[in-house]
């Protein structure tokens, strides 16, 4: 039995599609690439916009009051960091030269800093 959060239930069920997938050539590995990081864009963006809410809803932890401001604001900045690495494995998943996704990842790192 899995537990946690539906969410992360769901994300796990999807990750481990995705490794099974990737692995042995299963199913089509690619869809199910760009499925998981699709996924990833839309959790690390709802960590970036709302981490009090979002990591209650994710994780199924409270942040809420000013004795977890600490941990609302590295509930953040792991948004941050999942969208740019989310960012990444979706445009090599769409085929975008390795070189450009790099670059293009690291701009917008440089930007959310």
């Amino acid at each position: 039995q899995l537990e946690g959060t539906r969410f992360l239930k769901i994300n796990f069920l999807v990750m481990s599609w995705t490794a099974f997938s990737l692995l042995t050539g299963a199913g089509n590995p690619t869809v199910s690439s760009k499925v998981f990081s699709t996924m990833s864009v839309i959790k690390s963006m709802a960590l970036v916009l709302d981490p009090e809410k979002m990591t209650e809803k994710i994780f199924g932890v409270n942040v809420a009051g000013e004795e977890m401001a600490q941990s609302r604001s590295l509930s953040n900045m792991l948004g941050y960091t999942l969208l740019v690495h989310a960012l990444l494995m979706l445009s090599l998943a769409c085929g975008v030269d390795p070189n450009l996704a790099v670059g293009a990842t690291t701009v917008a790192w440089a930007a959310m800093s």
